[in-house]
């Protein structure tokens, strides 16, 4: 697998439509249904995901505009938290005997953006800071200290 270096000689397109649309957006909607849900909806998990989505994506965005490798293990935080929202909600739609196959199509959606999310920022691992301390085929890259 190819891994990118110079970040003028790499294609970002996924990265920058991630910071300048998607997360912003993403942020924006859910900020509003967080407030909704703190309204209207008495189920204190649904609250709490929502709130840590929020705040998983605002750092996931501070830090992927920085580009800082934490931003991205933020963004792969949310994309883990949205796969175990998604199974307790389709083992409490089994529970109560209502159909799960809208919440069984989510879940399938979010694994693949996750997977392909994964491929992609690993190939550019070597463009955000802190540089890790190896490279391709074990040698190893001197960074400042």
């Amino acid at each position: 697998m190819q891994k990118y270096r110079d970040i003028d000689a790499t294609p970002m397109a996924y990265y920058k439509f991630l910071t300048r649309f998607a997360l912003i957006l993403d942020l924006i909607l859910t900020v509003c249904c967080t407030v909704y849900m703190i309204l209207n909806n008495p189920y204190w998990v649904d609250i709490l995901y929502s709130v840590a989505v929020v705040v998983l994506e605002l750092v996931c965005l501070i830090w992927l505009w920085k580009m800082k490798w934490k931003g991205v293990l933020a963004l792969y935080a949310g994309y883990l938290l949205s796969i175990l929202y998604k199974v307790v909600t389709i083992v409490q739609c089994i529970n109560d005997g209502t159909d799960f196959s809208f919440s069984v199509g989510q879940l399938n959606s979010v694994l693949v953006i996750a997977v392909l999310t994964w491929v992609y920022f690993n190939k550019r691992r070597f463009l955000f800071s802190p540089i890790p301390p190896w490279g391709d085929e074990g040698d190893v890259i001197i960074t400042k200290k």
